[in-house]
């Protein structure tokens, strides 16, 4: 029966509220340490597969350099060539013959000059000689032009489709030997239709440049010296244009993004016999680990770019990454088996403090209960000892005055006055065995109200005309402004202990000669009830106090009247029941205002 103190409810909810506490830490700590496991292993991932990638670039890049190099000195050995033959003496005596019949034979048919080249013995023995040259260094062709660009003698003399006696002046390597350098160019052989590599030079006398020697080689022949395989190797011109590669689908393909130029429509077709651009599959990756990284058909490669010593050559050596590629699924394994111990640390982090606070909450409710245990065992104490007292006194009285009619004779007028001190002391010990009562079921939770409609102004009423006898015996008169009309739904015989003891209060602690004054107003879905004495009012240090069982205070009934100290808190009690709440007002001066909110219907606010 003392102050109310946190419920079972309540505990229940701190702990819950303590729990989910620990479970949000433990579970914002996964996500962040899981993002920054997952982060961590990209990088970490990154980290080691760019120093992988390093290290193989390192070794691709050597690796180009040494194609590159077989590659420069198979070009020279075609440029050295054609610089031999250019110093035959033989060779130039058919030159000078040839050149000494100018526009005459150059204008003769192809037919004809083909005819009488042949049946030059001259000529015959030389192509002879060229042809056998041919056949031993794998060449595709040996010849020699004139000055006029025909072809006087060649490596095929023999064939029937022999190429003596073309003329050849338009093509760039005849024009570039004829001012007295090495030439050198890539073009689509008009005859053959073939890729081949041109390498000429200058037939050079004290009177000029008496003609070119040229030795053409089948741009396969010079794709088989590069490495294959796994890899691609990619001879490009400054075209951009793949006129070797290792891999014959790339052959006079366009390397895309990574060339610095295109051929135009016309020389797309002249040179490359191509209708349209046909480019590399070669892109680069979203993310790159080196700069030398691109994909070639979707898979990673590393690009080696190798600048090779014919002028407007370079290589490309690409090299494949799937290795490195392959160990990406390791590290994110190892990332998610990371990631996946630190959940189930954390998940046992959180099972342990849970389980601390627990243990520290059900130490905490234990202490609380035994606190409260000890608490209510001295409560009990006191109270029993303020019952035993409060009814040790008249039961007393009732005993003696009981005695007294029982062992010696009484007037009629004294027996009548000691029955009516037996009944009413009778009447004070029932009042406190019934407010003892009723204190008992509030505080254990039984109360149960039974709201039923009611005409208020009645009911206060009533109970002001049952409690006037007290107030004329003392002098003070007690008034009503309550309009009629006013119902609420409300556990008639509880409010009607809210109405007695509120005005039975105010008639006790109010001087003879004194108003209460009653007041019943309705606002705003509620009724207020209020009780206003004349009393010497209630200190402010002890309002705190009013509503506490067997709570007395300083002041004193003003007629002796008794006081059990639980009238407020059954008072209180029953208002909360209702769902109103109760309010004091004491002036400074002395009077104390009373006043009970609360909703005419049940649920109402």
């Amino acid at each position: 029966m003392g102050p109310p103190g946190n419920g079972p409810h309540e505990n229940t909810s701190a702990l819950d509220a303590e729990l989910r506490g620990i479970h949000w830490i433990a579970g914002i700590s996964v996500v962040v340490v899981v993002l920054a496991t997952g982060a961590g292993t990209l990088w970490l991932s990154d980290r080691i597969l760019a120093r992988q990638i390093a290290e193989t670039a390192e070794d691709a890049q050597r690796d180009a350099k040494a194609i590159a190099g077989i590659v420069d000195r198979t070009f020279q050995e075609l440029a050295s060539i054609p610089q031999v033959l250019s110093s035959n003496r033989d060779l130039h005596v058919i030159m000078d013959r040839y050149n000494a019949l100018e526009q005459g034979f150059s204008r003769l048919p192809d037919e004809q000059r083909n005819r009488r080249l042949k049946n030059d013995p001259q000529v015959v023995r030389f192509s002879q000689r060229l042809t056998q040259i041919r056949n031993k260094l794998n060449y595709d062709l040996i010849y020699a032009l004139d000055s006029r660009g025909v072809r006087v003698v060649s490596s095929d003399w023999d064939h029937e489709a022999s190429l003596l006696g073309t003329r050849l002046d338009d093509r760039e390597y005849f024009k570039e030997a004829m001012t007295g350098a090495e030439g050198h160019q890539f073009a689509v052989s008009r005859t053959t239709k073939v890729p081949v590599f041109f390498f000429s030079s200058p037939i050079e006398k004290e009177t000029g440049v008496a003609g070119v020697v040229v030795v053409r080689q089948d741009i396969d022949v010079v794709g088989s010296l590069l490495a294959g395989g796994r890899h691609a190797t990619l001879i490009v011109d400054s075209q951009g244009m793949v006129v070797a590669t290792s891999r014959r689908e790339y052959g006079l393909r366009h390397v895309g993004p990574m060339a610095a130029a295109r051929p135009d429509a016309d020389t797309l077709r002249t040179v490359y016999a191509q209708e349209r651009l046909r480019p590399v599959p070669i892109e680069r990756p979203a993310r790159p680990l080196h700069e030398a990284e691109w994909n070639l058909n979707g898979h990673p490669y590393l690009v080696s770019k190798v600048r090779l010593h014919v002028s407007d050559y370079h290589l490309l050596f690409l090299s494949p990454l799937e290795r490195s590629e392959a160990v990406k699924p390791l590290h994110y394994l190892i990332g998610a088996l990371a990631a996946l111990l630190v959940v189930l640390i954390a998940l046992q982090l959180d099972r342990g403090a849970s389980n601390i606070a627990r243990r520290n909450h059900h130490a905490r409710v234990t202490a609380s209960l035994n606190e409260k245990l000890t608490a209510a065992d001295k409560e009990k104490n006191r109270f029993l000892g303020i019952v035993a007292h409060d009814l040790r006194n008249p039961l007393s009285s009732m005993r003696g005055l009981s005695q007294m009619m029982i062992e010696a004779p009484l007037e009629p007028e004294q027996q009548r006055e000691f029955l009516d001190t037996i009944y009413r002391t009778s009447d004070e010990m029932l009042g406190l065995v019934n407010d003892l009562l009723d204190v008992a079921v509030i505080e254990s939770g039984r109360l149960a109200l039974n709201r039923t409609d009611h005409d208020l102004v009645k009911m206060i009423q009533r109970r002001i005309r049952h409690l006037e006898p007290h107030a004329r015996s003392k002098q003070i008169a007690v008034s009503v402004d309550a309009p009629d009309g006013q119902r609420a739904s409300i556990d008639g015989p509880r409010f009607n202990q809210v109405v007695d003891n509120l005005v039975s209060n105010a008639i006790k602690f109010s001087p003879p000669g004194s108003v209460v004054r009653v007041a019943l107003q309705s606002h705003d879905g509620s009724f207020n009830f209020s009780v206003q004495d004349q009393g010497p009012g209630i200190p402010e240090s002890e309002r705190k106090l009013l509503y506490r069982s067997f709570q007395k205070l300083s002041a004193r009934p003003t007629g002796g009247e008794k006081s059990t100290g639980l009238g407020l808190a059954i008072v209180k009690r029953i208002v909360d029941a209702h769902g109103g709440r109760i309010d004091v007002e004491s002036g400074p001066t002395g009077g104390t205002r009373f006043a009970v909110t609360v909703p005419l219907a049940q649920g109402g606010s």
